[in-house]
């Protein structure tokens, strides 16, 4: 704690009221969050688009696991030959998970937007909007669904020894042409407020 406040980053994050997007400042969000605060628990919540045509706006994922997609790696091709990102396989593939306990003192919070859904989770800075890539992902990484945060979140609580659960609210679904609800994250917000109470 006192090397952070030594470094300044307490004011990096005066200067903000969120964490943002993406998988850097995720990660930089909670590592600092366990070292300043100590929390007995993390809860990684947020939106998430669906992977495949099972899921609807509104639908509540109990993250199981998560998974990196930014570890590709990809065959050699020379000038001219093109890019064929489905050939592109995973590297050093890691998957991350959700605290059992949290996970089953979650399952046990009443939830009324949705369908309740334990699943994997995909992370990566992309923005997926081409159904033939968002149908391999899934299938690729055994996920329901993407963000662009959980992974990051989960691998710094598990290096650091803080149990966290991952809870994401389906937003849209590309497949089915659903587009973005922002009003599922009010309901998951309601829902998060439910199993503080619960636990407490």
């Amino acid at each position: 704690r006192d090397d952070v406040e030594s470094r300044g980053l307490g004011d990096v994050y005066k200067r903000q009221n969120q964490t943002g997007m993406g998988t850097v400042k995720a990660a930089m969000a909670t590592t600092y969050g366990i070292m300043r605060f100590h929390p007995t628990v993390v809860i990684n919540q947020g939106t998430a688009g669906a992977q495949n045509k099972e899921l609807h706006s509104g639908d509540l994922i109990q993250v199981v696991k998560a998974v990196n997609i930014n570890a590709l790696s990809m065959p050699k091709k020379e000038a001219g030959e093109g890019s064929d990102p489905f050939s592109w396989e995973g590297f050093h593939t890691a998957y991350y998970e959700s605290d059992e306990a949290l996970l089953e003192l979650c399952s046990k919070v009443e939830y009324t937007y949705g369908r309740i859904v334990k699943g994997n989770v995909s992370t990566g800075d992309i923005f997926s909007r081409e159904t033939d890539r968002i149908v391999w992902l899934s299938e690729y990484f055994h996920t329901c669904c993407e963000d662009m945060e959980t992974a990051a979140v989960f691998e710094v609580c598990e290096k650091m020894g803080t149990p966290c659960v991952g809870l994401r609210i389906i937003s849209n679904n590309e497949i089915k042409g659903e587009e973005f609800n922002p009003d599922t994250a009010r309901y998951l917000q309601e829902y998060i407020w439910k199993v503080v109470y619960h636990w407490l």
